[in-house]
């Protein structure tokens, strides 16, 4: 009784009461005064219950990666009135523990259902074990948590070729190419992070891929620069690229992509070899071989040719495709006949040989051999006699032999009473090439009575190869 009609009282709340809102009821009673009861509606609420959540699974776009969206749920129940927040966390080590998100659910409620749908939904430090967890708070008597273990998994990713396709390569020298691939994280819609580890394979004989090729990621380009050797057949070569090996993503490599390697032709002269000589209407025979720039053969070349080539540069062609030999396992002959006419002089020998996937070549021999088609000849045919021309005396005959060949030159010196029938007087053997080379025999009693009057010499020349000359002089 606080007077002047005031009173007051406390209670304390059982710990079963009914949680809601309650009226007040007064009773008042006094000697000479009617008693009296008075209802005052809604003048406060008891709280007891704190709110409720009921973890449910978590669902995922499609395996679970870090980057995909995912959908978190948890029902909630609370049988006060009032808001209460849910909140969902993030943990790698189910201790230390990161907001994601955050709502206000108006209650009471039961099992009112929470979800958070969250795109990229974790990042690449949760890979692995990590937790989740949500909390409720009434804001008045507390809060409750729920929480569980997933297994994050790694994105997945797609790679395109977009450099390096179809391009054509010299598998030698120091041409080379940048082999890249384009790498989307397919989880989240993005592109991988720069750095990202990343392969390129390339198959070595058109089937076979090699061992992986380091790339560099450049943003979410992975690139390997191929210089291509020996190693290579040439050809069509597929390659793949993608992820390979990297923490937060998985393996994945693009589609097959193509490029072709060209190689180089080499050709190796078997025959002739060096130092021969030829004659008109002789056979030259022709022998080679061809392999490519590693070593292997080439036994059906697609177009071959030889030439020869003469010491200005002139060329002629010998044996086209059509007229060389086959012989197998890379070897190749062709026959020539070297015509009556030709210059005599050193040749060279080319070889042009052609094969899909390799470049065009031409090699050449250098002085292989020599044509030799001019025969001797003979200018300048003169006497002298030792005095008036008688037939006893002594007399000198001399001739010019030209020859531009190399060998031996046979001279001879023939007497005729008729320039029909001739005896041999004298001769002699000459060394050439020469160029207007006197030759001279000296004889004493020079003629016979036989040949008084109109007689004739004549000098004969022969190289042995190609044919003879001869002059004649006429002499009293």
């Amino acid at each position: 009784d606080e007077g002047n009609g005031y009173y007051n009282c406390s209670w304390t709340v059982p710990l079963a009461l009914s949680s809601e809102l309650y009226d007040v009821r007064l009773n008042v009673s006094e000697a000479n005064y009617n008693s009296d009861t008075n209802l005052f509606l809604d003048e406060f609420e008891i709280i007891t219950d704190i709110p409720v959540l009921v973890l449910e699974a978590p669902d995922y776009e499609d395996d679970g990666g870090w980057g995909e969206e995912w959908s978190f749920w948890v029902n909630l129940n609370d049988s006060n009135i009032g808001d209460v927040n849910v909140s969902l966390y993030f943990s790698t080590d189910n201790v230390s523990w990161v907001l994601q998100d955050t709502v206000n659910e108006t209650c009471p409620c039961t099992n009112a259902p929470i979800e958070f749908w969250i795109d990229e939904a974790w990042n690449e430090s949760y890979i692995g074990t990590s937790y989740f967890q949500f909390r409720a708070d009434d804001y008045h008597l507390g809060l409750d948590n729920v929480s569980a273990s997933e297994i994050v998994l790694k994105d997945d990713t797609s790679s395109t070729a977009t450099s390096g396709v179809d391009v054509n390569l010299d598998r030698n020298g120091s041409s080379s190419v940048s082999l890249e691939v384009t790498i989307s994280d397919i989880d989240n819609d993005g592109v991988v992070d720069a750095g990202t580890s990343c392969g390129i394979w390339v198959t070595t004989d058109g089937v076979n891929y090699g061992a992986r090729n380091d790339g560099v990621t450049t943003g979410n380009v992975c690139s390997y620069n191929f210089d291509p050797d020996t190693s290579y057949t040439v050809g069509p070569q597929n390659f793949i690229g993608g992820v390979s090996g990297d923490s937060d993503y998985n393996d994945a490599n693009s589609s097959v992509a193509s490029l072709t390697l060209i190689g180089s032709l080499i050709s190796e002269l078997s025959a002739p070899l060096g130092g021969q000589e030829y004659d008109a209407t002789d056979v030259i025979d022709f022998r080679w071989n061809v392999t490519g720039d590693a070593g292997e053969l080439v036994p059906n070349a697609d177009d071959l040719s030889v030439e020869i080539v003469n010491t200005v540069g002139g060329s002629t062609t010998v044996c086209n495709f059509g007229q060389i030999n086959n012989e197998g396992a890379g070897w190749y002959n062709c026959s020539w006949t070297v015509p009556l006419a030709f210059s005599s002089e050193l040749y060279d020998v080319r070889i042009n040989s052609s094969e899909q996937y390799y470049n065009n070549q031409s090699d050449l021999f250098l002085d292989e051999f020599e044509i030799v088609t001019d025969v001797v000849s003979l200018t300048g045919i003169t006497f002298v006699n030792e005095d008036d021309g008688g037939w006893g005396e002594e007399w000198n005959f001399s001739v010019d032999v030209s020859d531009s060949n190399t060998g031996n030159v046979d001279v001879d010196l023939y007497f005729s009473t008729d320039n029909s029938s001739w005896v041999l007087q004298n001769s002699t053997t000459l060394v050439c090439p020469c160029a207007s080379s006197e030759v001279k025999f000296v004889r004493d009693s020079g003629w016979n009575e036989t040949y008084i009057g109109t007689s004739y010499f004549q000098f004969r020349a022969d190289d042995l190869h190609l044919g003879f000359d001869n002059t004649t002089a006429e002499v009293n």
